[in-house]
């Protein structure tokens, strides 16, 4: 589950996923069929950037994302779900969300 920033961290990311590949090809498995889980923290990104980050890691072949609200500064779980369903709402108006990937 690799954690960064794929719009300033994109040549140390993609570097990390060939060693993932790499390692994966020594085990005698292919590497496309490894799904690759990113990690962003809530708080580590700006809200108007979660397209941009979405579509980094898609680009660096992300087949999943993982949103963590940690961090969010209210502890209250509505505030938690209603952050994580704007992003939701932002990445599905871009066309970044699969069918199969969220139950609305």
């Amino acid at each position: 589950m690799p954690v960064g920033n794929p719009v300033e961290e994109a040549d140390e990311l993609r570097g990390m996923l060939a060693r993932i590949h790499s390692a994966a090809r020594k085990a005698g498995r292919d590497p496309k069929a490894i799904g690759v889980d990113a990690q962003v923290f809530y708080n580590w990104v700006p809200t108007t950037n979660w397209v941009d980050y979405a579509a980094g890691w898609e680009a660096l072949g992300a087949t999943h994302l993982t949103v963590t609200t940690m961090g969010l500064p209210s502890p209250r779980l509505d505030d938690h779900l209603g952050a994580l369903e704007q992003i939701r709402d932002d990445l599905e108006r871009a066309g970044l969300l699969s069918d199969s990937s969220h139950n609305s």
